[in-house]
Parts: C-alpha cells; structure tokens; sequence
C-alpha cells in the first residue's frame, strides 16, 4: 500500500511538469536516484507503471493518468473537508449557504452591506445546489440558506423574504421571437406556443427546476430539452446567445442583451414566481446573526431592485 500519496502526486507532477525524472529532481532538490528508487517502488507496489520512461519527454502511461486524477480527486475532498470542519468550529461566525442559481448576482452585494455594519464579523460563506446546501443544514454545517421553495424536508423552517418574476428567454427559432424587439413584454404562458420551444434545463437538484417541473405538469408542457446544465447562469448566457429558450429569475436577468438573438418575456405572477426564503432548521430555530443579516442589509429591497425592467 502506498503511504504518502500527497509527496507521490507532488513527484509525479513534478516529473511531467520538467519532462524527465533528472530535471524534476533538480526542481524538487532532491537526488535523480532517490526520485527514481521512490517512484520505483510505488509502482511495485501498486502492481503497474505509472511512467512511460519510453517516450520523450516522459508521460504517465494510461493506468498513470488514472492513478493521478483519483489522488486529485481525493486530495480536494480531503481539503474541502478540513476547510469545513474548520468553518464548524469556529461558531462566532454565521455560516451562510446561498443556492448557486442566485449566488453569482445576489452574494456580492449582499455580504458587501453587511459588512458596511459588521466590519469585525465574518460570514462563511457556501455555494450550491439547493439538495447539497439542504443537506449541509441539515447536518449542522451551516446555519442558514438563502434558497426558493419549494422545502420538501419537515425539518427545515423558512422565513419569507419575497416573491419575485420569472422571465422567458427565447431564441430566434422560437415562434415567440420578434427580430429587433427590445421591449419586455408580459405574456401569459399558453401550453400550445410554449411546446413548440427548445428548451435549456438545469440538473433535477437545483430549486428553480424542481419549481419548473411542477409549473410544467400544470401546464400540461413537456419540454423539449437541447441543453442540460448545471448552473442557471451557464443556462441563461446559452440562451443570450441565441442557443435555445430557458426560465430565469428576475435576479438573473441582463439589462442589456441581442435583440436579433433572443427576446425576453415576463411570465405574469400568478403563472409562475420564485418565493426566495431564509431557511433554518427546526430544531435550532433561526439564529440572531441571521436575523441580523435580513434585516440589517435590507434583504427584500435588495433582492427586488436587482435588475428591475
């Protein structure tokens, strides 16, 4: 079994990185036959090569480059998990977590007012899909997240913040797009010219789809998907482009876009809306610090004056 792996991956990186196991040990000020005895002796004892000492300048032969990339992979995680455990530990400050899809426009600002008035406090901040951020609060890793209904789990309580409109973005292929037409306008979503769309979705585990899933069973709309994404602004920038048609919030939306690529329409709000809330769990209830930061950096008015048409 390997015992160092950190040293094992900064070696190997190293050996590419210079392309020979001298020049690496130049770099690393080691001796070329120590470099070449340790690599030497974790391959026999993983059972195969992870140099291709044939070629030149040097690679990682192909069980290599696996090898490499899982120890990447566990090295992040191994970071990410004693950066959280330190973020547990230190209870003086509020452990925010704030769901990617409105992190982007909505933390700058946010975390920015409030430290206008806190300038002694910090907040740990955490960004990400609604059912990992759910799960972090749940298991006490963060105090509060800023996030959309709907909340499946009965453990998690919620304070309201506001209720904000949702806009189409459509593309030059829709039947709903006019060439040129920079007006906004409001329309109400009729299920015949709404199937007829390409549509750019997002991964099941953000909050806005779960929300757009059920306004589509409503609708009877069973959308034709062309892009799957993770994040709603790699969805909304697609759609700018002309790309394809996608639901975004109103925190999301640019004031200045390509009237020749796509339109942009408002969906009228008894349709369809995003209710942004605070919440906590059950048990603890919802902290001081987290009232402090709804009230003090005038959460509502904030999230409602961004990008207003």
């Amino acid at each position: 079994m390997v015992k160092d792996t950190t040293q094992l991956l900064t070696y190997l990186r190293t050996i590419i990185s210079a392309g020979s196991v001298t020049a690496a040990a130049k770099r690393l000020y080691i001796s070329q036959p120590y470099l070449s005895r340790f690599v030497t002796e974790n391959e026999r004892q993983l059972g195969y090569h992870l140099l291709d000492r044939s070629r030149r300048p040097i690679a990682l032969t192909s069980m290599g480059v696996q090898y490499v990339r899982a120890l990447e992979q566990l090295n992040n995680q191994y970071n990410k998990l004693m950066h959280d455990l330190e973020k547990m530990a230190d209870v003086t400050h509020l452990r925010l977590g704030i769901n990617q899809s409105m992190s982007t426009n909505v933390a700058p600002p946010l975390l920015y007012r409030y430290h206008q008035v806190h300038s002694e406090s910090q907040i740990a901040f955490t960004e990400g899909i609604s059912s990992e951020l759910g799960d972090l609060l749940l298991t006490g890793r963060i105090d509060a997240q800023l996030r959309l209904l709907p909340i499946f789990s009965n453990e998690i309580m919620y304070h309201a913040i506001c209720e904000l409109p949702v806009y189409l973005l459509v593309n030059d292929s829709s039947p709903l797009f006019t060439s040129g037409r920079r007006e906004i306008l409001t329309l109400p979503v009729k299920a015949p010219q709404f199937r007829q769309v390409d549509y750019i979705t997002l991964d099941s585990g953000s909050g806005f789809m779960r929300q757009l899933d059920v306004f589509f069973d409503e609708q009877r709309i069973r959308p034709k998907t062309i892009f799957n994404v993770r994040f709603i602004q790699t969805a909304a920038n697609l759609a700018y482009h002309g790309l394809g048609c996608t639901f975004v919030p109103q925190y999301c939306l640019h004031r200045h876009f390509d009237a020749t690529r796509c339109n942009i329409i408002k969906v009228p709000l008894n349709q369809l809306s995003v209710k942004v809330v605070m919440a906590y769990r059950r048990d603890s209830g919802m902290g001081d610090k987290v009232k402090q930061l709804i009230d003090e950096t005038e959460l509502s008015k904030l999230l409602q004056d961004l990008y207003q048409d």
